[in-house]
């Protein structure tokens, strides 16, 4: 039996067992608007209670007879959404091809998701489409509106209610270094609303952040920023411009959303900085700042201050792992020329020493300095067995535990020394990531993440002079008592 016949075979029976279920047909079909759906979103599109909808949700993640998923389940956890993560039901490939064959008029495909923040992304706009529905209202997803023959805009989300064109546009943390494409979105709506009747379009535009705390102040201030810069180059902007949490849309009509929305207001350039500086943390005054840094130094503060700010354990390691992976990332990405002709990694290495002399991380510098010193006398007397656990205890003893993590949960790290079946003959950390973290990063860059913190671990023991925290071993001289010098 060829390979196309077993196919088409494996198809027919999906199909079979679908049709003997139409609550489930409707669930897999309700993915058609971005390809994703959820428990809330299914029941409102099917009409449905709570259990059927997901009997048909769990059926179709994990069908009957060995058959290919047709959604996959990954769990969500949107800004301002307390409790445990949702559940976002992405479709596959498989399923994709199965909905096309149930409505060829459906032209859905498998999302192709980059990282976490493309798959919030895509979530935000399902639950504004949620809020729509609600109300019984038409909200488009990535819709695209043409101008001037040649030329279009696209927006997240768009509604037509009579008068008024309501356009959302689904936003995260704004980087400064991203900042001018916030003033390109700007502009491209200015010309697309300049071509289409000025202000008697009647176009709104709603900013709505998936942020809270800190990082929705700096990142509302960039936006702000930007529409003060816009307005510079254009003009007074002809739509309005208002800004709105996510989780106002959660469990509320898309009216009653709107209507908690705050206007953005242009930011007096002039105060632009000295606002940022009330949020941000201070950059050590003993550091200088390299002009090969200075591209990946704001994307690094963003991540430490999102780091400081995490006030649950959840928080905490998502955000650990994040800043992990952004250390490392700056010099081992795939066009790197560490990568590329092993280079030293010195961009991840000054953000390394940047981030351990860091105003708050005087603690952990003192008594990590301490602690490799101690270790570095007693080197000669150690045996591995006894050097592998003293090092192992700096890592969780010193650094971890200074970072809020103990031992036994999901967090596994402990140092590893080369045998001579290796073919690595350096010391490294070995790091694992186990429960239900390793289930919200899973599908996005989980062994890049793990490897970024394995480095962040090893950079200790193997960069201690570049990192200030001492010097090599075979740098370092012990006292030996009747030797002359």
């Amino acid at each position: 039996m060829n390979i196309h016949k077993r196919q088409n075979q494996q198809i027919q029976r999906v199909l079979a067992d679908l049709h003997r279920d139409p609550v489930k047909v409707q669930t897999l079909l309700s993915t058609q608007f971005n390809g994703i759906t959820s428990q809330e979103f299914a029941e409102q599109f099917v009409e449905q209670a709570y259990r059927p909808v997901y009997k048909a949700l769990q059926s179709l993640v994990s069908p009957p007879g060995g058959s290919l998923p047709l959604l996959n389940a990954i769990p969500v956890a949107l800004a301002g959404k307390k409790g445990r993560p949702r559940m976002c039901y992405v479709l596959t490939e498989w399923g994709a091809e199965v909905v096309s064959l149930l409505d060829p008029s459906i032209g859905v495909s498998p999302p192709s998701l980059r990282n976490v923040q493309d798959l919030h992304h895509r979530f935000c706009g399902l639950e504004t489409l949620l809020s729509a529905h609600q109300q019984g209202l038409i909200l488009q997803l990535e819709h695209v509106l043409p101008y001037n023959q040649h030329h279009s805009v696209r927006a997240d989300g768009y509604a037509n209610l009579g008068e008024r064109q309501i356009v959302l546009e689904i936003e995260q943390e704004l980087s400064s270094n991203n900042a001018p494409r916030a003033v390109e979105k700007f502009e491209r709506w200015q010309s697309y609303v300049t071509a289409n009747g000025g202000r008697n379009s009647g176009l709104e535009m709603y900013l709505v952040f998936n942020l809270t705390g800190k990082n929705l102040q700096v990142t509302r201030q960039r936006w702000q920023k930007a529409l003060a810069q816009a307005e510079q180059r254009q003009g007074e902007l002809l739509f309005s411009v208002f800004w709105i949490p996510i989780h106002a849309f959660f469990g509320a009509s898309l009216s009653i959303a709107l209507e908690q929305a705050t206007p953005l207001e242009a930011l007096v350039l002039e105060e632009e900085e000295a606002q940022l500086q009330s949020v941000e943390p201070p950059r050590p005054e003993t550091q200088t700042l390299p002009a090969w840094i200075q591209p990946f130094y704001a994307d690094y503060m963003e991540r430490v201050t999102a780091y400081q700010d995490a006030d649950t354990p959840r928080l905490r390691i998502l955000k650990f792992v994040e800043l992990a992976y952004g250390l490392h990332q700056v010099s081992f990405h795939s066009e790197s020329d560490t990568v590329r002709y092993a280079a030293q990694p010195r961009e991840s290495l000054w953000l390394m020493r940047d981030y351990l002399h860091h105003p708050k991380n005087q603690a952990l510098l003192t008594e990590l300095k301490t602690a490799l010193s101690w270790t570095q006398k007693r080197t000669g007397n150690f045996g591995v067995t006894m050097y592998r656990d003293a090092a192992t205890r700096i890592i969780w003893d010193v650094f971890l535990r200074q970072h809020g993590f103990g031992r036994g949960g999901a967090l596994r790290a402990s140092f590893q020394v080369p045998d001579f079946q290796d073919n690595r003959s350096d010391y490294w950390v070995e790091v694992q990531i186990t429960g239900d973290v390793r289930k919200e990063i899973s599908y996005i860059y989980l062994r890049e993440k793990i490897e970024a913190i394995s480095w962040m671990l090893s950079s200790l023991f193997i960069y201690p002079e570049e990192l200030q925290l001492g010097v090599p071993n075979w740098k370092y001289q012990t006292k030996t008592k009747g030797v002359k010098k």
